[in-house]
């Protein structure tokens, strides 16, 4: 059945720390947007909410996001983005009933015929083919079955420009890890990983160090800006307040660590990121709600915005909310 809805919905500014060099520029101060309030008797099982990405189509003005409790369900939502007002229709809403996914990410080679999904469970977690009507786990992804650690799977799925490799990373680092260089003994890095889709195989791992690597700090999305260019979402809770970086990497410059079993040589590079945006001040602008957890990121049609969305976690005392960013490329 077929849901809408449509809101006007008001801007507010967020004014955030960040930096900008090389070839992403940022042109203006974010825009906060609120898609909808708090709700004290959220179904979280049927309900529009726990929202974990979010996926520009291809086509027009139309996007997808997914709700990160089963049974597995995609929204179609239509935004239009304007100077002083963001338009958003939801069109429609695609539920697998069988499936018991908790989708994290989600990622479209050829609107909702092909895509790819990612399923993080407590202590496992998979990535997903849908094409020719059937959804597919994919093998040749490992599951980590008891070595990532509690709920923090794939997080962040994209694809290469030219649609032949996915791109996924680990939340946060493997429960344990031989294989740190000798110079990077105190620090920590997670798992950026390049699946050749074609060949139905791993081909690359980056090892991407956390800029904040204290607290719960993660990886919650990833997004491809260019060949070589990755946009990293660092996301943590620390001191009562939501700490959100989105950071810079060139995987030109980074080396393969795929078939490093237990030490890393220490001539092998890691990925070294680039903090572009610090959105650590959000909360001192923003008081009303408690935490703003930023889950999604992609390209709008626009060609000169990145819209990010957050996730309301089903929570009587959290919002949903789009947050748009302008930009040069």
């Amino acid at each position: 059945m077929t849901k809408v809805l449509l809101f006007q919905l008001l801007l507010f500014l967020l004014i955030p720390t960040f930096t900008a060099t090389g070839q992403l520029k940022i042109k203006q101060d974010p825009v906060l947007v609120k898609i909808m309030d708090s709700n004290n008797n959220f179904d979280k099982h049927t309900d529009f909410g726990g929202l974990s990405a979010i996926e520009y189509s291809g086509i027009e003005n139309i996007y997808y996001t997914v709700a990160d409790k089963p049974p597995f369900r995609i929204y179609t939502l239509k935004i239009d983005i304007e100077k002083e007002t963001i338009h958003y229709q939801i069109t429609d809403t695609l539920v697998f009933n069988d499936l018991k996914f908790e989708a994290e990410g989600i990622r479209v080679i050829d609107s909702l015929s092909y895509f790819f999904v990612s399923d993080e469970q407590n202590t496992s977690t998979s990535v997903f083919k849908f094409s020719e009507g059937h959804m597919l786990k994919i093998d040749a992804i490992p599951s980590l079955k008891n070595v990532m650690r509690v709920n923090s799977g794939y997080e962040g799925l994209t694809l290469s420009t030219d649609k032949k490799s996915l791109y996924f990373a680990l939340e946060r680092p493997f429960k344990k890890d031989k294989r740190k260089k000798y110079n990077q003994k105190d620090k920590s890095f997670t798992s950026i990983f390049e699946y050749d889709i074609e060949n139905d195989k791993i081909v690359n791992e980056y090892a991407y160090p956390l800029v904040n690597p204290s607290g719960d700090n993660g990886v919650s999305e990833i997004l491809t800006l260019n060949d070589s260019m990755l946009l990293i979402m660092e996301r943590a809770w620390t001191n009562n307040q939501s700490i959100v970086t989105i950071n810079k990497v060139n995987l030109q410059t980074a080396g393969n660590i795929l078939a490093f079993k237990k030490r890393i040589p220490d001539s092998t590079q890691f990925l070294t990121p680039e903090t572009l945006i610090d959105f650590g001040t959000i909360e001192k602008n923003f008081t009303r709600y408690p935490s703003y957890n930023f889950e999604g990121m992609t390209l709008a049609h626009t060609g000169r915005h990145i819209l990010f969305i957050t996730d309301n976690n089903f929570s009587p005392n959290q919002t949903t909310y789009l947050v748009i960013l302008e930009i040069e490329l």
